[in-house]
Parts: structure tokens; C-alpha cells; sequence
């Protein structure tokens, strides 16, 4: 007879089993201020006394011991600054969340955290108690609320319960003392904008941490104000902004050939220029990890973000960045139109130099016996392809890039594109085209990658735009888009 392969714990009745994890794994502490309030320095981890260990047992008992984990109650603590401390000095507070101590532990004092759009540990949690604190500066500032409402608006959460703070979150530093009394405070549907994303939470209330209690004027109980909203019905879908900005961002990404300046396009943080520091908090570890270096010691690394104002294509994104983080719906596709409006002339233009080129190549002929004249025509029309990918410029931002002239043409002259069209220049100049129709050929490909690449984004730009309502008044040639571009 076969001994049995299961395990001493899979032997045992689930009911003692579930005994056990809630033994290892719970510890009501996770749900109180008592877990978020530890002094301790930066990178210090915060010890709540679990054994997650069991959960890398096997599969069947991680699934099992998962459900009593994340069944418990999570606190949470949203304020719109960065780790409630000023630049430079250690954060006045520890992890905001005991879920994301891992994450704090490996971000930097000086870098902000932000909550992830996808974390499953942030989805399993079925119960949460969220602080929200309602004093901003302005809405540069970091919007904890939203990320929170965003990451966990698809987990269909069993309880959420809303505690508004009296005032910013966590003991102020000195310089902050004195702001604090004319800091301004949003209102709070300002505050609570972001519950607009979320839908069939269970149990969900909303209260004030101290007197005045909400909705006490009418009578209410503040502890006894739940929305119950697991009542049967019709669920509806909803347009959330954040999911249209994302396929709006990447859109804009793919008429950017410059791996930062993509980066930037995202606003995920606020533009400071602070003594020669400047500060994109979220992205510039990652620009150092991936050999981009030398670019944060620029002083105006990006012309297209600088001190003196946007590019006009970045200004309607960081337009409809803001509009998102408000929820406003009417305003955010007002700034998706402007945005549509700049890229679409230039898309045109690429759809227009790559159709030429192509005719061109379909009709050579006419050149047979004259290779020279041939190649210098095809040369000029690959030319005018590249040149249609340049990105328009305001002014300010054009002056910014002749100021440092030198630094982006060296920068530019490393690109592989670059690189073969200096070849094919060079290869005309000396009139050697052994090598020509192949590098042309493989110039081609590269930039009709790119076209196909803008292409499918503009097919994908209203896709989480549910009920179709996309208030853009340019008009698309649908037919176009549909068709399959051929590399």
C-alpha cells in the first residue's frame, strides 16, 4: 500500500486548518493606527508579528491561508504629500500601509510612494479602513486617495470604510508648522472624487475623524451611516478617467522616439526646479538602472517639461492628468481632444511621406540606366519621411533645444535610425551604393514600425471609453486605422 503524500497540516479538518492560519496570519493591529505609527527610520522594517512563511508551503495551502490573510481588515493612511515630511529629511511617519512595507522598505527618503495600479496583494484585501486626509497645497501634490481607489476598483472589496482627518497626516516638521494653519483644505467631493471609480464595494461608510461629524446635521449616526451596495440589481459599467489616460498617454509615447521624454509623459510627478534639483522622484532610479545617467545631471534635462512651461502637447497632457485626478469627465476629454488635434496633423503627414515613398518604389522603373538619380530620389524621399517624425514645437521649448543644440545632436547621432541615415548620406556623397538599397530598405522598416506602432494606438485611444461618448470632434478615418499596416 502507498504511503500517503500528504502533508502532516493537509491531514488535518479544514476547520482546524483554518484555525491555524488565522493563528499565524491574523493580527487585528493591521487594521488600527497602532500599525502605521511606528517611529521608525527609513528602511527599518515594521515587524506585525504574522508568519507569512506557511504561504510558500504549497499551492493548495497558499490559496487556503490566503483567503484568512487578506479577509481581514487593512488600514491605510492617503495624504497628498510626500511621506508626510519635507524634502531632504527623514518621513515623519512609517509605512502608510502594511501591505506595501516591502515597497516603502526599497524607495528612497526622497522619492515618493506610490501606490502600484496592479498589486495583488492590494486586490485580495477584502476589508479596508482607509484615512484620507483632505489639506493639499496644490494638485501637483501626490494623490494617495486616487491611487488607493484606483488600484483596488476591479477587487470588488466586501467593506470599505472612509475616515476623513481633521488635518494633514502625521506629526508636521518644523517647516511645515507653520504652513499648516493657511494650508488649503479641498471640500469634500474634492476629497472624495476618486470613490467615483470604485464599484460593488459591500459595506461602505464615511465619517469624520472628530466633530463635526458628516451628515450630523441631519440627525445621523455618524458610526451608523453605511451604504450597503451588494443589493441585487443590474451592475453597471463605468468609464473610469484614469484607464482612458492610460491609452491617451500611450498614444503620445509612440510619437516620441526618446526613452525619458516618454517617461515624462506620464506626469506621475511634479516638475521641481529647486537649486539646480530637479525631481521626477518616480522615475529617476529606474532612468539610472537603465543607462540613462548622465541625463538627471542635466539642468533642464527635458525641454519639453522645463521651468518656463510645457511643450504644447505635453501641457494637454498634464492638463488631462489633472482632470483625472479631480474626476472630471468633461474636462479630461476636452484636454484627450487637444491632444488628438496636434498628433493627428502629424500622423497625416507620416501616412502621406510613407504612401509617396512607396509609390515611389512601386514605380523605380523610370529610372533603370541612371542608378544615381534613382538612389538620390529615393534618398530624398526617406528624408522627408524621417524629418515628418520630429515633434512640434512651441517657442520655448524650440529655444531650449537650440540652447543645448549640441547636447542633443550628439545625442541624436547614436540612434540606429540616425546612424543609417548618416550611412545613406555618406554612401551618396562618395557615390558608393553597394550596400544602399539595403540600408534604405532597412531605414523603411524602422520607421513603418513606428507608423504601425501610432496606428494601433490610435485604434486602442477610445477603448475604455464604455458608453462611446468620446466628445472628440476630429474626425477619424475609421477605415484607415482598421486596415493591417504592412512592416
Amino acid at each position: 500500500m502507498a504511503k500517503s503524500t500528504k502533508s502532516a497540516l493537509d491531514k488535518l479538518p479544514l476547520e482546524v486548518r483554518r484555525m491555524i492560519y488565522k493563528e499565524l496570519l491574523v493580527n487585528p493591529v493591521l487594521g488600527t493606527m497602532k500599525a502605521i505609527e511606528a517611529d521608525t527610520e527609513f528602511g527599518v522594517e515594521v515587524i506585525y508579528g504574522l508568519t507569512p512563511a506557511i504561504l510558500r508551503t504549497c499551492r493548495s495551502i497558499y490559496e487556503e491561508a490566503s483567503e484568512v490573510l487578506y479577509d481581514q481588515t487593512f488600514i491605510i493612511k492617503c495624504d497628498y504629500n510626500y511621506r508626510g515630511g519635507s524634502l531632504g529629511q527623514r518621513p515623519a511617519m512609517s509605512c502608510p500601509c502594511p501591505i506595501l512595507r516591502y515597497r516603502y522598505k526599497l524607495t528612497s527618503p526622497l522619492t515618493r510612494l506610490e501606490i502600484p495600479v496592479k498589486s495583488s496583494a492590494m486586490t485580495q484585501a477584502r476589508s479596508w479602513k482607509v484615512l484620507v486626509d483632505s489639506s493639499v497645497d496644490d494638485i501637483d501634490s501626490h494623490q494617495q486617495f486616487y491611487e488607493f481607489c484606483r488600484a483596488v476598483c476591479d477587487a470588488r472589496p466586501k467593506k470599505i470604510e472612509i475616515v476623513m482627518l481633521k488635518t494633514g497626516t502625521g506629526p508636521p516638521s518644523p517647516a511645515q508648522v507653520g504652513r499648516l494653519g493657511i494650508c488649503r483644505t479641498l471640500k469634500p467631493w474634492e476629497t472624495l472624487a476618486p470613490l467615483t471609480m470604485l464599484r460593488n464595494v459591500g459595506k461602505f461608510s464615511i465619517r469624520n475623524e472628530y466633530p463635526p461629524f458628516l451628515h450630523e446635521a441631519d440627525g445621523f449616526d455618524p458610526d451608523a451611516v453605511v451604504w450597503n451596495s451588494h443589493e441585487p440589481g443590474k451592475v453597471l459599467t463605468l468609464n473610469i478617467i484614469f484607464q482612458m489616460r492610460e491609452e491617451l498617454v500611450i498614444l503620445a509615447e509612440n510619437f516620441e522616439r526618446y526613452l525619458p521624454f516618454k517617461m515624462d509623459m506620464g506626469f506621475r510627478a511634479p516638475l521641481t526646479m529647486r537649486d539646480n534639483f530637479r525631481s521626477h522622484p518616480e522615475n529617476i532610479h529606474e532612468l539610472i538602472q537603465l543607462g540613462y545617467k548622465r541625463y538627471t545631471e542635466y539642468s533642464v534635462p527635458n525641454p519639453n517639461r522645463n521651468k518656463d512651461g510645457n511643450n504644447d502637447l505635453e501641457e494637454s497632457l498634464f492638463k488631462a492628468r489633472n482632470a483625472d485626478l479631480t474626476m472630471q469627465n468633461s474636462s479630461f476629454k476636452q484636454h484627450r481632444e487637444e491632444v488628438v488635434k496636434q498628433l493627428r496633423l502629424q500622423y497625416n503627414r507620416l501616412l502621406d511621406a510613407a504612401k509617396k515613398l512607396k509609390f515611389f518604389r512601386s514605380t523605380g522603373d523610370q529610372f533603370r540606366g541612371r542608378r544615381n538619380a534613382g538612389f538620390a530620389h529615393w534618398l530624398l524621399l526617406i528624408e522627408k519621411y524621417a524629418e515628418e517624425f520630429e515633434r512640434e514645437k512651441n517657442p520655448d521649448t524650440a529655444a531650449e533645444f537650440r540652447r543645448q543644440k549640441r547636447r542633443f545632436d550628439n545625442l541624436r547621432s547614436t540612434w540606429p535610425r540616425e546612424v543609417m541615415l548618416a550611412k545613406l548620406d555618406r554612401m551618396m556623397e562618395d557615390r558608393e551604393f553597394d550596400e544602399f538599397e539595403t540600408v534604405a530598405q532597412k531605414v523603411e522598416e524602422d520607421m513603418d514600425k513606428q507608423v504601425v506602432e501610432m496606428t494601433v494606438a490610435w485604434r486602442d485611444l477610445f477603448r475604455a471609453d464604455v458608453y462611446k461618448e468620446s466628445f472628440c470632434q476630429y474626425k477619424f478615418d475609421v477605415a484607415a486605422l482598421r486596415k493591417k499596416r504592412v512592416v
